[in-house]
């Protein structure tokens, strides 16, 4: 058969899938499954893929996987023959997509006569009373009196009866960190940020007694927050202030080996995380300073591998880095509550790991903030043990926030530290990008001069790096003596 009459055989009547699927066809075209094999070894010996997509691409002299139209990224199989590939690799590139944003506008336009919303008038003024009614009243309730406003400053009587100036945002930030809002009483010109201020109270609410900004412990380098009884200092730092174009790239790692040679356990805060998992951070916080009350029991605790949805959201809501692809998910349940996760996959080519049989990465191990379960993370690793066939696990703990004693605990040896990572600093919106979605070969796709490293294309962007002390390295293997 040619390949248009095998096309529309494979594609029609098929909505289960079943005819694209490697039992049909080695049944019912045993002949193409070499050719398949052939093809798919030629041009795509370096991915795994899943029979439908091999046949795919033989069917359809695919030769690369085809590249996100936005982004340049490669493009996940969507696992359905009829429909191959999209065109963008994730939901956020469709939305910035041309084809998404002129789809937009003739809505927009349709409904409204512009072609934005921001574009309209009575939209943007009834939003803007609702915002500005909602402040009010929160201003109102501490006790502050809203006397003139505008969009960019806020002219405000205090409680005490002193009125003062203030840009409106970091009123706002101000309000929301519960620290004074006065410019008069907390000065602009001040050092320390809003987000500062905020962890600060988070402190304080713990009861413990700290020093601010001292520079005696580690001379001549200061630490933000130490305190003394845990022998334990926090450092925030703000993004753009502790990028490349301010601090050297081995800054925060030298102040990580400083705060070590005096016995500091050194906690390292970026501004975007106090910002978006602000309360993980506060769970690890409480957790090194020994202020988690709540507990469970690992042996009251049942154990379930769960699917990838269920570990996604327990890890973005609970892991400081959020969720990563696994392979392996295991869960630890009390009274039908996930309180436990340990995922596995194998070990990554990015971290420079070489491919071995049966050996993994474990990628991510947490509990749900605020709870510590006692025995939870060693129960988890034993299943995945017993129930894998396993010669090596590699593990890596961040060290701007832990310093890796429960995998000890497990039975890892510590190897290394491995070289600060960076990620690129986008100060307008106060976050921090991986480095992998800002490669050459992508900036070269979108229009940036070839003849130039990444580096250099993003610095004249002005979009600075930020390092941070590395990881942790830890290997556990089932049989020591080997290699």
């Amino acid at each position: 058969m040619k390949k248009s009459e095998l096309i529309q055989y494979f594609t029609q009547n098929n909505k289960s899938g079943y005819k694209t699927r490697e039992i049909h066809v080695k049944k019912n075209f045993p002949e193409l499954l070499d050719d398949i094999e052939k093809y798919n070894e030629t041009f795509f010996s370096k991915e795994k893929l899943v029979f439908s997509q091999k046949l795919y691409h033989f069917l359809y002299d695919v030769k690369e996987i085809p590249l996100c139209e936005h982004c340049g990224g490669k493009m996940k199989w969507r696992g359905v023959f009829t429909e191959g590939y999209l065109k963008y690799c994730s939901r956020v590139c469709n939305d910035k997509s041309k084809h998404r944003i002129m789809r937009m506008k003739k809505t927009n336009m349709k409904r409204y006569g512009v072609d934005s919303v921001l574009q309209n008038s009575d939209i943007m003024n009834k939003k803007w009373e609702t915002i500005n009614g909602k402040i009010t009243k929160k201003f109102e309730e501490l006790g502050y009196i809203i006397l003139n406003s505008n969009k960019i400053e806020l002219l405000i009587k205090h409680p005490d009866g002193h009125t003062f100036t203030i840009n409106r945002k970091i009123a706002i930030n101000r309000l929301n960190a519960g620290c004074e809002i006065s410019t008069k009483l907390l000065p602009i010109s001040s050092q320390i940020s809003t987000y500062e201020i905020e962890l600060r109270n988070f402190i304080d609410s713990l009861g413990v007694s700290y020093y601010i900004n001292d520079r005696k412990i580690i001379k001549p380098k200061e630490i933000d927050i130490y305190i003394p009884s845990k022998k334990i200092g926090i450092e925030f730092n703000g993004l753009y202030w502790h990028s490349e174009y301010f601090v050297e790239n081995d800054y925060h790692k030298n102040k990580h080996k400083l705060a070590k040679k005096n016995n500091i356990e050194l906690i390292q805060i970026f501004e975007d995380e106090w910002i978006l998992k602000k309360n993980v951070v506060k769970s690890i916080i409480k957790n090194r300073l020994g202020f988690v009350n709540k507990k469970h029991f690992a042996r009251k605790c049942k154990i379930k591998e769960v699917n990838s949805s269920i570990v996604n959201e327990f890890l973005n809501k609970n892991h400081i880095q959020g969720y990563v692809a696994s392979k392996i998910n295991i869960a630890l349940y009390h009274n039908d509550e996930i309180v436990s996760v340990m995922t596995f996959g194998p070990q990554r080519k990015s971290l420079g790991a070489r491919k071995k049989k049966n050996s993994y990465e474990m990628l991510r191990f947490c509990n749900k903030t605020n709870l510590l379960v006692v025995g939870g993370a060693s129960k988890l690793f034993k299943y995945f043990l017993k129930k894998y066939d396993v010669n090596e696990v590699v593990t890596y703990a961040d060290i701007r926030y832990f310093n890796g004693g429960s995998y000890e605990k497990m039975g890892f040896t510590y190897h290394s530290i491995t070289k600060p990572n960076y990620w690129y600093v986008f100060k307008d919106t106060i976050t921090k990008k991986h480095r992998f979605n800002f490669r050459k070969d992508v900036l070269v796709k979108q229009g940036f001069d070839k003849t130039k490293t990444a580096h250099q294309i993003m610095l004249e962007r002005k979009i600075p790096r930020i390092y941070d002390c590395g990881n942790h390295k830890y290997i556990y293997k089932t049989n020591p003596q080997q290699k």
